[in-house]
């Protein structure tokens, strides 16, 4: 039986798809960027684009970066991606601030080859504060990709890996931004994040004992704005791909 669809409020994707042919996977493929690796005769990009079109959430999508030419339709708008990962979330979340004012924002990766429609708008109709993020517990994650790798974080609430996507309100754009490298060079070193939200919570990271409403908390402290962590029971939020071994079987 198909899925009913999820109603909600939509939100405009913004596509993160920068990068060039340094980039391991981009080099083993022959391809200019991460994003054209094809899986399946299918560009990683496509596949990402595609699950965004079907998600009832989204109305409109930003890609950031050079499409792939296989797109079964065009992004609604398409900027070139910056030098620095920061800059590229800059001029993506720019782009979309300008094009569809007051709506949330979807930043998403471009190389979630397992990401569905359906589970983009179970996501966003979980999220309610001003930065949402996906968490996956590990039984979830691993029952679904029994042989990816993947960086665990102990909770008090169990362990958990983190997804590749986050819905924010267009007011924590300024805030967000100053704080993006930072974050993203930490985003699977859980000492290197736990430092970043202060001595307490590193201390808590090393024994394992954080705790989730106190790290939503610090979050929202630092950021002046709501934080929570969404859990989900969709792994492929979360299972990108970064080496040939974690590409799909064809």
């Amino acid at each position: 039986m198909p899925e009913e669809p999820v109603h909600t409020t939509p939100a405009t994707a913004v596509v993160l798809a920068g990068g060039d042919a340094s980039d391991p996977l981009a080099a083993h493929a022959g391809v200019p960027q991460k994003a054209h690796v094809p899986v399946g005769g299918r560009s990683l990009a496509s596949l990402v684009l595609a699950a965004l079109g079907q998600a009832a959430s989204v109305s409109h999508i930003v890609y950031v970066g050079s499409p792939p030419s296989d797109l079964a339709k065009p992004p609604d708008w398409q900027v070139a991606a910056g030098r620095q990962f920061s800059d590229s979330v800059a001029l993506g979340l720019g782009a979309a601030l300008a094009a569809t004012p007051g709506q949330r924002l979807l930043i998403c990766t471009a190389d979630l080859p397992w990401l569905t429609g359906a589970a983009v708008d179970r996501f966003v109709a979980a999220a309610g504060a001003d930065l949402n993020y996906p968490v996956i517990p590990r039984a979830v994650s691993e029952e679904q990709f029994p042989t990816q790798k993947r960086t665990w974080v102990r909770l008090r609430q169990g362990q958990v890996t983190g997804g590749n996507l986050a819905l924010i309100s267009p007011d924590v754009v300024p805030d967000l931004l100053l704080l993006t490298d930072r974050f993203f060079a930490a985003r699977k070193n859980p000492l290197a994040l736990g430092s970043l939200l202060g001595f307490g919570t590193l201390v808590s990271f090393l024994r394992g004992r954080t705790d989730l409403p106190a790290l939503e908390e610090r979050v929202s402290g630092l950021l002046g704005w709501s934080a929570r962590a969404v859990f989900v029971s969709d792994a492929g939020l979360g299972a990108d791909v970064d080496t040939p071994g974690q590409l799909p079987a064809t």
